[in-house]
C-alpha cells in the first residue's frame, strides 16, 4: 500500500486527472438522471458507480489516442495521453448533460446515443488533430 502512494505522489497530476475526469461526470450524470438513487445511495456504491458510468469513455480515448500516434509509448506521452483523455471525457460528458438538462424529457437511451455521438466526433477531432501535429513535424511517425 504505501509503494501505490508513493507512486500517487509522484503521479499527482494524472490521480488528479484520473479521478476527476472519471469519477465527475459519472457522478453528475446519477445526480441529474436518477435523483433519488443519488441522495439514497451509499456513498461508496455511488463512486463505484460513478467511476463505472466514466471509465469506459476514458479507455476508449485513451486507446485511440495510443494507438494513432505509434511511438508514443517510447516518447513517454502515455501520461499526457491519459490526461488529455480525461479532460476530453470531461467536456463530453459535459455537453451531453447540458443537452439532458435542456430536453427535459430525454430518456437514458437517447443520452447514451448523444454521448456516443459526441464521442465519435471527439475521435475524428482527434484524428485531424493528429494528421496536423505530423504534417507540421511536431510529431514523426518513424519517431527517428
Amino acid at each position: 500500500m504505501g509503494k501505490l502512494i508513493d507512486l500517487a505522489g509522484k503521479k499527482f497530476a494524472t490521480v488528479v486527472f484520473l479521478t476527476i475526469g472519471t469519477g465527475v461526470p459519472g457522478i453528475l450524470t446519477i445526480a441529474i438522471f436518477n435523483r433519488v438513487l443519488f441522495c439514497e445511495i451509499d456513498t461508496v456504491k455511488l463512486i463505484l458507480l460513478s467511476f463505472a458510468i466514466g471509465i469506459p469513455t476514458v479507455a476508449v480515448l485513451f486507446e485511440v489516442m495510443i494507438n494513432s500516434l505509434p511511438g508514443i509509448n517510447m516518447l513517454g506521452e502515455t501520461e499526457t495521453a491519459l490526461n488529455f483523455a480525461c479532460l476530453e471525457n470531461i467536456i463530453i460528458f459535459s455537453v451531453a448533460l447540458l443537452i439532458k438538462i435542456f430536453i427535459k424529457g430525454l430518456s437514458l437511451n437517447h443520452f447514451v446515443i448523444i454521448l456516443l455521438g459526441i464521442e465519435v466526433l471527439a475521435i475524428f477531432y482527434w484524428f485531424l488533430f493528429q494528421k496536423n501535429i505530423v504534417k507540421k513535424g511536431i510529431y514523426s511517425k518513424t519517431n527517428e
